[in-house]
């Protein structure tokens, strides 16, 4: 379902997008769809992988000293574009 929205996107705005950008866009979509077939999906209960991510001051945290002291949210920001 996913991959046909993503596709009507694509068509709807093929005639807008430079050459350029067409070919990176293309590139890292194909990045990303070949990442998620080579995963498992988590499921409920399952334990979150660690990781290391910037914060909103651009500060490195990692997963593992942040549950070490108390619970953890994650919220995830859509860049300015």
């Amino acid at each position: 379902m996913l991959k046909e929205k993503l596709q009507v996107i694509i068509d709807a705005s093929a005639g807008k997008i430079p050459a350029e950008a067409k070919t990176i866009v293309s590139s890292a979509t194909k990045a990303v769809a070949d990442s998620i077939s080579e995963r498992s999906i988590p499921q409920v209960g399952d334990p979150f992988p660690e990781f290391e991510l910037a914060d909103s001051t651009g500060a490195m945290q990692d997963s593992k000293s942040l549950v070490g002291s108390g619970q953890l949210i994650l919220t995830f920001f859509r860049g300015a574009w």
